[in-house]
C-alpha cells in the first residue's frame, strides 16, 4: 500500500512537471568552465604539430569539445570514421584503429570531473543544411533521436551545437549571406527539443555563437536561447584577417576611439557587451579566446594597425601550413628568430612584424587582459580554439600550455599537474562501430563579421585553414560511403569529383593540412553523379 501511494505521487507529479531528469554529466567542479576546442585533424599534421587525444592535459579544461561531427541526411555523422571512430580494415575485416572521441572519453580516467563533449558543425558546414532540418518537426525528430543514440554509443557527456550561422545563406565554407529569417526561431524550438530529450539523460547542450552583430542580430533570440542551453561559447576572435586589405588583430580588446562604427563592433569587449545587454545569462556566457593568430603580408613600410597589405594573407607557418593563420606553437618558436615585437596599449594586444610579414596574437598578458574583462562581467568561463594550436609540447618556454596553463591557473587556480596519459585501447566485443554514412573533413571555426566577409566570419574561422569540403545538397539516392583502396583515380585538390570509370562512384578529396585523403561515395542503381550539379541525378 506504501510503495503504491509513493508510486501513485510519482505519476502525480510527472504529470504536473513533465519530464523527470537525471543528474546532469557536466562533471566541473571548479569556479569556472574552461572550454578547450580541438580540431582533430590537427592528427594529421606533421612532427612536433600532431595532435592526438593522450597530447591533451585533462587538468587544464573543464570541458573538452571534440570538433567536428557534421550533418548528414537530417542525422549527426562522424566526419572520418578512420580517426573518430576507429574503422576496420576492409580487405581482413579486423579491426586496426581506436577511435579519438573513445581516447577522449577514456581522460575521464585522470581527471574524473572532466566533461568530453562532441561539437557539430564549424565554419566549413556551411548552414543551409541545417536550415532544412531545423524547420521540419519530423526532421527534427530524426536529428534528436541519431544525437541521443550518438553520444549513448560512445558515452559522451553532451553536444555542443556550432551552427554558423541560422538565418544565414551558405553551402559550405562560401561567405554568408542572409538567409530564412525563420531560423531564428526555428533554431529557438530545436533547442527547447534537445534540452527536453537531453533531460532524462542527464546530457549537456551548448551552442557556439557568433561575436559579431549583425549576425547576432539576424541569428539569435538571445534570451531564449540562454534559456535552453547550459552554457554559451562566444567566438571572439577573427575580427580581423587576411581578407582585408590592412592589418587588424584578430581578437582586440578594445577599438580607438576615433575608429569607424564597425571596428568599435570589432572587439571583445563590445561583444561581451553586446550579448549581455541583450539578455544573455552571465553565468551561461563562455569567453571565447583564439591560441593562434592572423598574419598579413605588408604592402610597404607601414607596419601598425591599419598598415596596408597586400595578397590574402602572410605565409604559412611549418605545423598548421596555412595562408593567413599561424598557431601559437608556430609563433612563440618564429618570434624568437629577429622579429621586432609591438604592443598596442588602446586594443591591449601584441603584434610581431618580420620584414614584409605580419602576426597579430595572443600572449599571455593579453590572455590575462581578457581574463579580467570574463572576471568583472562575472561571466561563466572561458573557451578556447584551439588546444592543439598551444604549444602543447612546450618547445617555447619550458611549459606545456603557456597560454591554456595560465587560463586555468587565472580562474580556477589549476595549472597541472601533467600526467602521463597511457593510449586507450578499446575492445568492441558487443559493441557496434558508428559508421553511419560519414566522410572526413577539416573544419574552420569561423566565428564573427568583418567587412569582407559581409555578416559573418569564420568561427572557429576557427582558426584553422579555410578549404571548401562542400557536400552535395542531396544524397538520398547515395547507398554506401565506405573508403577503399583507390583505382586510377587521385586527388590532387580538395572537392567533389567523378570517378573516371564508373558513372555511379564520385569521390571526395579532403585536405587535413596538405594531406588529402580520398573518400569514396556510390550513387544508387540507376543513377549516376553529377560533378557540375554534385548530386546524384537519373
Amino acid at each position: 500500500m506504501k510503495f503504491s501511494i509513493c508510486f501513485l505521487s510519482f505519476l502525480f507529479l510527472l504529470l504536473i512537471f513533465g519530464t523527470v531528469s537525471a543528474q546532469s554529466r557536466d562533471r566541473n567542479d571548479k569556479p569556472y568552465r574552461i572550454v578547450c576546442y580541438w580540431g582533430t585533424w590537427a592528427f594529421y599534421r606533421p612532427a612536433s604539430g600532431k595532435f592526438q587525444a593522450e597530447n591533451v592535459n585533462p587538468n587544464l579544461c573543464t570541458h573538452i569539445m571534440y570538433g567536428f561531427a557534421k550533418l548528414q541526411n537530417n542525422k549527426i555523422a562522424l566526419y572520418d570514421p578512420d580517426l573518430d571512430d576507429g574503422d576496420e580494415d576492409w580487405n581482413s575485416g579486423l579491426q586496426w584503429g581506436h577511435g579519438m572521441i573513445r581516447r577522449m572519453v577514456n581522460l575521464r580516467t585522470y581527471n574524473p570531473h572532466l566533461t568530453t563533449m562532441i561539437s557539430l558543425g564549424g565554419w566549413n558546414e556551411g548552414s543551409d543544411k541545417y536550415s532544412i532540418m531545423v524547420r521540419d518537426p519530423a526532421s527534427r525528430k530524426i536529428f534528436i533521436q541519431s544525437v541521443l543514440h550518438l553520444l549513448a554509443e560512445f558515452d559522451l557527456d553532451g553536444l555542443d551545437f556550432d551552427w554558423e550561422y541560422p538565418a544565414m545563406q551558405a553551402s559550405g565554407d562560401s561567405d554568408r549571406k542572409p538567409g530564412r529569417a525563420e531560423d531564428k526561431e526555428d533554431f529557438v524550438t530545436l533547442l527547447r527539443e534537445l534540452h527536453e530529450a537531453f533531460q532524462p539523460h542527464g546530457y549537456v547542450l551548448s551552442s557556439a555563437v557568433s561575436a559579431g552583430k549583425p549576425t547576432i542580430d539576424r541569428a539569435y533570440n538571445i534570451p531564449e536561447v540562454s534559456k535552453y542551453l547550459d552554457f554559451i561559447n562566444l567566438m571572439s576572435y577573427d575580427y580581423h584577417g587576411g581578407w582585408e586589405s590592412h592589418t587588424g588583430h584578430n581578437a582586440p580588446l578594445n577599438s580607438y576611439k576615433n575608429a569607424n562604427e564597425l571596428d568599435k563592433e570589432f572587439t571583445v569587449t563590445y561583444s561581451v557587451e553586446y550579448w549581455l545587454n541583450h539578455g544573455v545569462d552571465p553565468k551561461k556566457l563562455v569567453l571565447g579566446i583564439p591560441l593562434y593568430g592572423r598574419t598579413f603580408t605588408l604592402a610597404g613600410s607601414e607596419h601598425g594597425i591599419g598598415a596596408p597589405t597586400i595578397g590574402k594573407g602572410g605565409e604559412s607557418g611549418t605545423i598548421t601550413r596555412t595562408i593567413g593563420m599561424l598557431g601559437y606553437n608556430e609563433i612563440c618558436t618564429m618570434i624568437k628568430q629577429g622579429w621586432q615585437l609591438y604592443r598596442d596599449e588602446i586594443e591591449r594586444i601584441p603584434y610581431a612584424v618580420h620584414a614584409n610579414q605580419w602576426i597579430g596574437y595572443d600572449d599571455r598578458e593579453s590572455v590575462n587582459e581578457k581574463l579580467n574583462l570574463l572576471m568583472a562581467k562575472h561571466l561563466g568561463g572561458a573557451m578556447v580554439w584551439s588546444i592543439d594550436t598551444d604549444d602543447f609540447v612546450g618547445n617555447c618556454v619550458g611549459v606545456k600550455y603557456p597560454l591554456l596553463r595560465s587560463i586555468s591557473k587565472k580562474l580556477n587556480n589549476v595549472d597541472g599537474p601533467d600526467p602521463d596519459i597511457k593510449r586507450y585501447h578499446y575492445h568492441t566485443s558487443t559493441a557496434k562501430p558508428h559508421t553511419d554514412g560519414t566522410t572526413s573533413t577539416h573544419h574552420d571555426h569561423k566565428t564573427t563579421t568583418t567587412k569582407h566577409h559581409k555578416t559573418t566570419q569564420p568561427h572557429h574561422k576557427t582558426t584553422q585553414p579555410h578549404h571548401k569540403t562542400t557536400q552535395p545538397h542531396h544524397t538520398q539516392t547515395i547507398t554506401t560511403t565506405t573508403e577503399r583502396p583507390h583505382g586510377k583515380f587521385q586527388c590532387h585538390q580538395a572537392g567533389f569529383f567523378a570517378d573516371p570509370e564508373n558513372p555511379r562512384k564520385f569521390h571526395q578529396c579532403v585536405d587535413f593540412g596538405g594531406h588529402l585523403k580520398d573518400y569514396e561515395f556510390m550513387c544508387g542503381e540507376g543513377t549516376h553523379y553529377d560533378e557540375k550539379l554534385h548530386i546524384c541525378v537519373r
